[in-house]
């Protein structure tokens, strides 16, 4: 799953990866969040897009966990996912 992240601010992969869990423990719980398999791959903090993997029964949980972020790090922030791919291949492409 390749996504962007739209804020005014540089944001740093740590920020982007703990932003991602927090919103994915906090709408499908820890057993829900444990679930997704969820790993940021990749992060371009130049172009804010990056790569997420999960598993493919986990990707409605991880669209609707970055639906509901709206900041990261005090940072007014909103993620979108670009495109979901059966690929890591793939997905990159999207970057």
């Amino acid at each position: 799953m390749t996504f962007e992240a739209r804020s005014d601010s540089s944001l740093e992969r740590k920020d982007v990866v703990s932003a991602i869990w927090h919103a994915l423990i906090r709408t499908h719980g820890e057993i829900g969040a444990s679930e997704t398999s969820l790993w940021v791959m990749d992060w371009d903090k130049t172009k804010s897009r990056g790569v997420i993997k999960t598993n493919h029964k986990a990707a409605d949980k991880v669209r609707s966990a970055l639906a509901v972020v709206t900041e990261v790090e005090r940072k007014p922030a909103l993620f979108c996912v670009l495109h979901t791919s059966g690929t890591l291949k793939t997905a990159r492409e999207f970057m």
